[in-house]
């Protein structure tokens, strides 16, 4: 019996903590899930950041289509495309630490790039392609060379937006309605995520629910309120500050945003409408 019961318990444990593991490979997953918003990465050996992926319209010119973010100001970058594309490296950077706030991207810290290498990429046929760039150190030996491919052609992410069966009409719409229909429809290279609607209280709160497409909006009656900004008033204190911003809109504002997946950069991006309602 006592073996049996030592079993017992080693099956016990044993499933706890495959239990365990279990759950955490799922949390894991669902970290590594989480829907990306562009395609930079980091490369971790040199800590070169570069873009896997890009889109460019056919016959247009940038000369940041393509951004390099390098953390060695003698680093040097050089490009080649494929056969239906021009590309060069048009713009090269170089900046001091102390003067590094420059790119306003939110997914690199700037503070580790001493220069950048914007390379423009042209296309005059829609399609798709690809551009290899290489980076050199000063010895003039190569220490990253990858390929980043293009897709050159219109992207139509919304081909229609309507509330109450009528067209948004540059992301903005104006209804005596109190409530009404919203509908959308992608363009072929892109698919719906979530559609949700926001509305402002007397404190200048915002607060979302989500819909389905052709799902119903409730529009917000509150267009005067004052949003706080900062308050240091603290239990402890006999004296404190706070600010804030007073809002007095022509007409009560509901935002609308809908997040779309682009099925070739595979990232998530949002659009977002207002409805404003006149009383």
């Amino acid at each position: 019996m006592k073996t049996r019961t030592s079993n017992i318990v080693k099956l016990t444990v044993l499933a706890m903590l495959t239990a365990v593991f279990v759950i955490a490979g799922f949390a894991d997953k669902a970290q590594a899930a989480e829907p990306k918003t562009h395609t930079y990465v980091v490369d971790k050996k040199t800590g070169i950041e570069y873009p896997t992926a890009i889109r460019i319209y056919a016959n247009s010119h940038d000369s940041d289509s393509i951004g390099i973010y390098l953390p060695n100001a003698n680093y040097k970058v050089s490009a080649k495309a494929s056969s239906n594309l021009i590309a060069k490296v048009s713009r090269v950077s170089t900046i001091t630490r102390e003067d590094s706030f420059f790119s306003g991207r939110d997914y690199s810290e700037d503070t580790k790039y001493q220069r950048t290498a914007g390379i423009s990429v042209f296309g005059a046929k829609e399609g798709t392609g690809s551009v290899k760039f290489t980076v050199k150190n000063e010895k003039g030996k190569t220490v990253l060379s990858k390929s980043v491919k293009v897709f050159v052609g219109y992207a139509q992410r919304v081909e229609k937006a309507t509330f109450n069966g009528k067209e948004f009409d540059y992301n903005s719409i104006l209804t005596k309605k109190s409530s009404g229909k919203f509908s959308v429809k992608l363009g072929k290279d892109f698919s719906l995520k979530k559609i949700e609607y926001g509305n402002y209280d007397a404190n200048g709160n915002m607060t979302y629910k989500t819909i389905k497409n052709k799902g119903k909006v409730a529009l917000t009656s509150v267009g005067k309120f004052t949003e706080e900004d900062y308050n240091s008033i603290t239990e402890d204190s006999y004296y404190g500050s706070a600010s804030g911003t007073e809002y007095d809109y022509i007409y009560p504002m509901t935002e609308i945003k809908v997040t779309v997946y682009d099925k070739k950069l595979k990232t998530v991006e949002t659009v977002t409408y207002y409805v404003f309602r006149q009383n």
